[in-house]
C-alpha cells in the first residue's frame, strides 16, 4: 500500500516502478470545515492585521487571557519572516516554518512550540497539511488562502483529533481586497463564520502605526544615500567623469563616435550608406558600417 497526500508525476512514476498493476483510490478533497472548531471573521484592513494578531494573542476578546498553542498561517515565507521579526519587537514569541527553513529548523521550531517554549508559530502552507500538534488550540488566518481546501486544511490544526465542541478556534482576517476570495470560502464549506469586534486594540495600533512611519523615511534615506554613493563612484576627485573598468580613455577619445559620421542616404533594409562628396570616393562608394580603406576597397 502506497499512501500519498499529493500524486504529482514524479510520485506516480515512483509508484509504478515498485507496485504492480496497482489499484489507484483516490478521495475527494474535503470541503467541510470541522464542526468542533468556532471560526470567526475580521474585516480589517491590511495595515491593521498585524497589531490585531497582536491583540488576539494578548486575549483583549477575552477579558485578557493570553492564547497560546497558536498557528499563524499566512500565504509567502517572506511574509512569514517579517510577521515573526514584528511579533518579537513588541515582546512575542514565536517560531517560523516554512520550505526555506531546513529540516532540523522545522523539527526545532516544533519541539519548541510543542512543549510551550514559544507559544506562537507562524507557517505557510507547507505545515497546513500532516502537521500533528496536541498543543494547537487557535488557528490564525492571516492571508486568506487563495483555495477553500486550503482554508478547511489550515483551520483543521486546531486541536486536531479532538472532536469536543469548542476545543478550537479559527480567526480569519479578511482585507477589503480579499472579500471576493473570501465569499468563495464561505460557498464552499457551506457555512458564515460569526464576525469578531476586538473591544480595543489601539494599544498595539498607535505603537505600530508610529513603526511604520519611521520605517518609511529610513528607506526614503537609504535609497537617497544609495544613489549618492553610486553617483560620486562614477566621478573623479577633480569631478570629472571616471571611466568604467577595461575601457582604454585615448581610443575612446580618438574614435569620433557614431553621430559625428557623416550620414548620407540609406536604403530601406540594408545597412549600406553611399557618402558623397570631398576626397572620400566617389558617389559610387558603399561602405558597411567603417571607413573607406586608401585602396578603395571596404573595411
Amino acid at each position: 500500500l502506497l499512501f500519498t497526500a499529493t500524486f504529482p508525476p514524479s510520485v506516480e512514476a515512483m509508484a509504478a516502478s515498485y507496485l504492480r498493476r496497482p489499484v489507484r483510490v483516490e478521495v475527494d478533497p474535503s470541503s467541510t470545515a470541522a464542526p468542533h472548531i468556532r471560526q470567526w471573521m475580521v474585516e480589517i484592513d491590511e495595515r491593521n492585521k498585524a497589531p490585531l494578531v497582536m491583540a488576539l494573542l494578548a486575549g483583549l476578546d477575552r477579558g485578557g487571557q493570553a492564547r497560546s498553542g497558536v498557528v499563524v498561517f499566512t500565504r509567502t515565507r517572506r511574509r512569514a519572516g517579517w510577521i515573526v521579526a514584528a511579533l518579537a519587537r513588541h515582546g512575542f514569541v514565536s517560531e517560523p516554518i516554512h520550505g526555506d527553513r531546513s529540516h532540523a529548523q522545522r523539527i526545532r521550531a516544533l519541539d519548541h512550540f510543542a512543549s510551550g517554549r514559544s507559544p506562537v508559530l507562524v507557517a505557510t502552507d507547507v505545515a497546513a497539511r500532516g502537521l500533528h500538534i496536541e498543543a494547537v488550540r487557535t488557528v490564525v488566518n492571516y492571508d486568506v488562502p487563495l483555495q477553500p481546501e486550503e482554508y478547511v486544511h489550515r483551520i483543521g490544526r486546531a486541536s486536531h483529533g479532538v472532536q469536543s465542541a469548542g476545543a478550537g478556534e479559527s480567526f480569519v482576517l479578511v482585507d477589503p481586497g480579499e472579500l471576493s476570495a473570501w465569499t468563495a470560502i464561505e460557498r464552499t464549506i457551506g457555512m458564515r463564520p460569526e464576525e469578531l469586534t476586538v473591544p480595543d486594540f489601539s494599544a498595539y495600533q498607535a505603537p505600530w502605526a508610529a513603526e511604520r512611519a519611521k520605517e518609511k523615511p529610513r528607506r526614503g534615506k537609504a535609497a537617497s544615500a544609495g544613489r549618492k554613493k553610486a553617483a560620486a563612484s562614477e566621478t573623479t576627485p577633480d569631478g570629472a567623469k571616471s571611466h568604467s573598468a577595461g575601457r582604454r580613455p585615448d581610443r575612446e577619445q580618438a574614435r569620433p563616435s557614431r553621430k559625428s559620421r557623416p550620414i548620407g542616404k540609406q536604403r530601406p533594409g540594408q545597412g549600406v550608406r553611399r557618402v558623397n562628396g570631398g576626397d572620400r570616393g566617389s558617389p559610387g562608394d558603399l561602405r558597411r558600417g567603417g571607413a573607406r580603406s586608401d585602396e578603395g576597397g571596404i573595411r
